[in-house]
């Protein structure tokens, strides 16, 4: 019944709460920075690749594996044609267009995938996994009460469809994870209780739902089942978050800095042989500017998984803020011969190539960014770091304007502010340049790429008229 369906048809469209809960069907993976993911064009990058097995689809079906080659090599209407075949064989399958929207999605083309999403909406009505990916979406872009309507749909559709009851377990699981979604995002800790128990009761051996349960519980001040939800999760399905990693983590939302530490370091003493309790300690050693400790920590962490790209990609950040940038250009250079659409390597390549200074680097740095507006225009970083080459370019007029354009709509990013307070002490406006910078070192390091360099030029330029501000 879903052969039918041509891609011609379709034009094709050029927080850390968030990076949690949003899309956590079959998307992408989630969690926090130092988790499976870090952030990216979509909220977040995955560290899986694409396969069958990461879109949730047959991993032994060739059509599937013919389909995910096509598309890998763009041509995605014979993708489409190959899921169209598999579909013949495999009557359990989605509709064709739902399994490349879920290739698209899990690149972060959500434009792209929308059209296929809204005609599969309209083409079969009855099909729940549709409006569980439309809901996802409209998590992602923050239209909370849309993405609830859509999941209490897929729910229903779950209920009263005719599907064999493992697909009516599926279909309804993605429902109240949705929903769960929704509270987790409102802070409605209660709501996203009862909505992760009703998941539980169709699904109890879900270690995603029973680590989020945990989660829930801990915000509702029930230590002691938080705790014990989320080492089952763990014990469950070792792929979860480390348990004392996700307790540091709660800590830390809580402002709870010491045992935040606590937890870190449990983390590393329980599980040493894991990398990412490594990555943790270090992520949160470079949130609290420890830059030498998280070396160390981000550096056994590669010796553990030395592919591993989240941590790769720390270990640029630490060394950044270390002024090392010849050592960060090429743990930056290294990531986008792995991974070339990373955009959160990419721009971190344009802006260690930038305050290197030297001719050769400041060319290099404008063509990454001048390739980082044309891909990502809509980033508000893209912007930013564009309009900061030109700075170092000696290009003040282009930078003021470029910077500009990357305030519109929202307010601005802590290297946004660095930016434009460089740019008031180059034209003399050092009241302006000074009350920008006292506001900035306030911002966490994970969220400032110049941290320490503003920190320097705070300490050189006006520690002695004003007080150090403080984290």
């Amino acid at each position: 019944m879903f052969q039918d369906f041509h891609l011609a048809a379709f034009p094709v469209f050029n927080s850390r709460t968030l990076r949690l809960i949003v899309l956590p069907l079959l998307i992408v993976s989630v969690g926090p920075f130092h988790s499976s993911a870090y952030s990216g064009p979509l909220g977040v990058v995955a560290e899986s690749e694409l396969s069958a097995e990461s879109l949730d689809l047959p991993v032994k079906s060739p059509e599937v594996q013919t389909a995910i080659g096509l598309y890998q090599r763009g041509d995605r209407q014979r993708a489409l044609e190959a899921l169209q075949l598999a579909c013949q064989q495999d009557k359990t399958l989605p509709p064709p267009p739902i399994m490349l929207a879920r290739m698209l999605l899990f690149d972060g083309r959500l434009t792209e995938a929308r059209p296929l999403l809204e005609n599969s909406a309209r083409e079969f009505p009855q099909f729940p996994g549709t409006f569980a990916l439309l809901g996802n979406i409209a998590l992602h872009e923050g239209r909370i009460a849309e993405a609830e309507a859509l999941y209490e749909k897929v729910v229903r559709l779950a209920k009263e469809g005719s599907f064999a009851a493992e697909q009516k377990t599926q279909y309804a699981s993605r429902g109240f994870a949705g929903l769960a979604a929704v509270a987790e995002i409102r802070r409605d800790w209660t709501s996203a209780k009862a909505a992760l128990n009703s998941w539980l009761q169709i699904g109890p051996a879900s270690a995603q739902a029973r680590y989020r349960l945990g989660r829930a519980l801990y915000h509702l001040g029930d230590r002691k089942n938080a705790i014990l939800q989320l080492k089952q999760a763990h014990a469950a399905d070792a792929r979860q978050e480390l348990p004392e990693v996700t307790l540091g983590d709660l800590a830390r939302e809580s402002q709870d800095r010491d045992s935040a530490d606590s937890w870190y370091r449990q983390a590393v003493t329980e599980h040493d042989q894991d990398p990412r309790a490594h990555l943790a300690l270090a992520s949160w050693q470079f949130h609290e500017g420890e830059l030498e400790n998280a070396a160390t920590n981000i550096e056994t962490a590669l010796k553990l998984a030395p592919a591993l790209r989240q941590a790769r990609y720390l270990s640029g950040l630490i060394v950044r803020q270390l002024r090392r940038l010849p050592q960060a250009e090429q743990i930056f250079s290294q990531l986008l011969q792995d991974f070339p659409a990373d955009f959160p390597a990419s721009n971190q390549l344009a802006i260690t190539l930038a305050d290197q200074k030297t001719p050769e680097k400041l060319q290099r740095a404008l063509q990454w960014a001048e390739v980082n507006v044309r891909q990502y225009g809509q980033r508000a970083e893209a912007l930013a770091t564009l309009g900061w080459v030109q700075f170092q370019l000696g290009r003040l007029g282009d930078a003021e304007q470029t910077l500009q354009s990357a305030i519109q709509g929202g307010k601005a990013l802590p290297d946004t502010a660095y930016y434009f307070a460089r740019l008031h002490a180059a034209r003399g406006r050092i009241d302006e340049a000074q009350n920008l910078l006292q506001d900035l070192l306030a911002a966490p390091r994970e969220e400032f790429s110049h941290w320490a360099d503003a920190q320097q030029w705070w300490t050189h330029a006006f520690a002695k008229t004003v007080s150090t501000p403080t984290k």
